[in-house]
């Protein structure tokens, strides 16, 4: 586990301590997506384009799955992408 933090970024992201797993838990693609950015380039890690060759075997290892879900908000229903498995931690371990 510890190589594979050093040479893929998205695994050293999920195992940062800033998420809880539990299949009961799901955190917006969007706000996962804007983390990991900002982590990446805080630690001078190589960007990586977002493709599911890129991030399928990582959720895929960590139990993570990208699904859609339909939310309502301000009387507005739209889809959006969400992944179970995750949530962000209310502080980082």
């Amino acid at each position: 586990e510890r190589m594979r933090r050093a040479v893929d970024p998205l695994c050293a992201y999920i195992d940062s301590g800033i998420f809880t797993f539990s299949p009961t838990l799901h955190t917006e693609l969007k706000q996962f997506r804007d983390g990991f950015t900002d982590y990446v380039r805080e630690n001078n890690l190589e960007r990586k384009r977002w493709t599911p060759d890129f991030y399928l075997s990582t959720f895929q290892d960590k139990g993570i799955v990208l699904q859609k879900k339909r939310v309502s908000r301000g009387g507005v229903t739209s889809t959006i992408e969400v992944l179970q498995g995750v949530g962000m931690s209310e502080t980082p371990s």
